[in-house]
């Protein structure tokens, strides 16, 4: 059975693969300024990007086009990218990592940078792993980086270098906009999007571009409330007497709420799972010398990973790779005529999932791989798995 589970698992990751509409309408301009037009692989960059892969057109090889070859590229009504040669500072955010020199420590590189607001005033996105780095540039000031800089006052002590604020304060000048409200800035996305925007409308009314509303709307948290059953397995040892038994297959039944956190890239097909499930199920085994009876229910405790592959028709495959830790509410082991009942104790193991969802229900088969389900005794062991089938409902 589960060799099946794992033909299967290969067979899907296959074809799921190989049905990923990965690349979208799109162009970019080369380095005398023709506009190339095609399709590009929109992979919805966590990091910026060095190289993009582009086609002229569905039957057509793919070709690797490098930052060096390409002066912006842009996937129709998703994300922009425009190259430039910048100072960068990449001094270390990690407190553990922080220098005592308050001063943005510049280098000069060949970035594409990602345009969040396009008009008299722009907006750009830099991502490299966990360092961030916004710049900006006006029809009078050639782009530069908005320096923001944690440092060290002493041992214990940080300070912030917050120079951002002066330079939107010198450049963005709109009757409507505070000193307050810039005083108020934080360096993240969403503050520094809105006052770009509320400066460009001031000077450009309705003619400029939020390319952060391009972005596909992310809903970041789902709840899924999800049912099953359960083929249970389950072999006992002893190592000093060879005592065995292997236990009847049982169908057990599981409930649980599965908290999904979607990552914010990569066209929504990744997310982060935790599970509270309940199993519980019951089974016997008869041999010459004695009956055995296992009673076991549980709350398992799931932290996973999950991967969607989308279909034309907005329906979806997924896979997914959990570990899960048992919380015993209540089993035994019981023989007839044979030794005392054993305790059974709660322990982890991994799982394996594949699914499909469409709209709000989806549908699963779930590999939970062995583990014990004793572990205070010297000579007993045992072994516990079990290949579910589970039905979802997204409520939230």
């Amino acid at each position: 059975m589960k060799k099946s589970i794992y033909i299967l698992f290969l067979l899907f990751m296959v074809s799921v693969i190989q049905a990923q509409t990965l690349f979208e309408k799109g162009f970019y301009v080369d380095n005398i300024g023709n506009k190339v037009e095609g399709l590009i692989k929109n992979i919805d960059w966590k990091n910026n990007p060095t190289e993009f892969e582009f086609k002229y057109n569905e039957n057509e090889e793919s070709q690797i086009i490098s930052i060096n070859n390409a002066k912006e590229f842009v996937v129709d009504g998703k994300s922009k990218y425009i190259r430039a040669k910048v100072d960068i500072d990449r001094s270390s955010s990690i407190t553990k990592d922080l220098s005592n020199n308050k001063l943005p420590v510049f280098k000069n590189e060949t970035l594409f940078l990602k345009n969040i607001v396009e008009g008299k005033a722009n907006l750009f996105l830099y991502e490299d792993n966990n360092l961030v780095r916004f710049f900006f540039s006006t029809d009078q000031l050639p782009i530069e980086q908005l320096v923001y800089k944690p440092f060290l006052i002493t041992n214990d002590k940080v300070s912030y270098n917050i120079a951002y604020k002066q330079q939107i304060l010198n450049n963005l000048k709109c009757d409507k906009i505070t000193l307050r409200q810039i005083e108020n800035l934080d360096y993240f996305s969403k503050d520094l999007i809105s006052i770009f925007l509320e400066y460009n409308k001031c000077i450009l009314g309705d003619d400029y571009i939020n390319h952060s509303e391009s972005s596909v709307k992310r809903k970041k948290i789902n709840i899924n409330l999800r049912l099953g059953v359960s083929l249970n397995n389950i072999s006992l040892n002893n190592s000093l007497n060879g005592f065995t038994t292997e236990f009847n297959k049982t169908i057990g039944f599981r409930i649980g709420s599965e908290l999904e956190f979607v990552l914010p890239f990569n066209n929504n097909k990744w997310a982060i799972l935790t599970e509270p499930t309940f199993n519980t199920f019951s089974s016997d085994s008869k041999n010459a010398l004695t009956t055995t009876s296992v009673k076991y229910s549980s709350i398992d405790l799931g932290v996973g990973i999950r991967h969607y592959f989308f279909l034309p028709d907005k329906s979806k495959f997924y896979g997914n790779f959990s570990y899960n830790y048992a919380i015993l509410t209540s089993g035994s082991i019981d023989f007839s005529n044979y030794a005392p009942e054993l305790d059974i104790s709660g322990n982890g193991n991994f799982s394996l999932g594949i699914g499909y969802k469409r709209n709000k229900f989806s549908i699963e088969i779930l590999q939970s791989f062995n583990r014990s389900i004793i572990s205070n005794y010297a000579f007993w062991g045992s072994d516990f798995s079990s290949t579910s089938l589970i039905v979802g409902y997204t409520i939230f």
